[in-house]
């Protein structure tokens, strides 16, 4: 993003970070703190702005995940923190209704949190039929039919309609999918990671 590298990092002495590095030079240009159990980072572009949406899992079992939101284009300035929940897992983003909406999996609480960029606030909460730990593991957003496919450890791709909340089985994976992309082919296939 920008030439500059993200990394999130996991300190068990001290707090957890986000390394800025220039990819072109090679060298180390920032720390961000970052809240408990950083998971991922985010680098979005929208209107002129170059925002850095960061995913702190917070401990499972609680109800303390987090989304920091860094405004890179004004210094690292942290501009807003929500609570999302628990076990925040995955995010991914999407335009919508003159908005981002970042959609954030939690496969503690076992929802997707839809978060906007602009109110820097949840607009709604999905729940999904999953229970105990096979909760949702990542959520994309697909640009063409404006659906989000979420992967959960119950052995689903769910197809969830962001506008209406509706979740439907979409695939049965017959394993646990971490993780997937969509888009193959024109969004006609999915990969699938399945680690059992």
């Amino acid at each position: 993003f920008n030439e500059k590298l993200f990394i999130s990092i996991r300190n068990q002495v001290e707090k957890d970070v986000v390394l800025v590095f220039d990819i072109k030079s090679k060298s180390y240009l920032d720390t961000i703190p970052a809240y408990n159990n950083v998971q991922m980072t985010l680098p979005i572009e929208y209107n002129g702005n170059r925002y850095l949406i960061i995913l702190n899992e917070g401990n499972f079992g609680t109800n303390d995940s987090k989304l920091q939101f860094i405004d890179l284009s004004n210094g690292n300035e942290e501009l807003a923190v929500v609570d999302i929940g628990g076990g925040g897992n995955f995010i991914d983003y999407a335009i919508r209704n003159d908005d981002v909406w970042i959609a954030a999996t939690m496969n503690s609480s076992h929802q997707i949190q839809i978060v906007s960029l602009k109110k820097m606030e949840i607009i709604k909460t999905i729940n999904l039929q999953t229970e105990g730990f096979n909760g949702p593991r990542e959520a994309h957003f697909n640009n063409e039919n404006d659906l989000i496919y979420v992967s959960a450890y119950d052995g689903n791709i769910y197809e969830v309609n962001p506008e209406t909340g509706d979740a439907k089985n979409y695939l049965e994976c017959k394993a646990k999918p971490e993780g997937f992309y969509a888009g193959l082919a024109g969004n006609d296939y999915l990969l699938v990671a399945n680690i059992m």
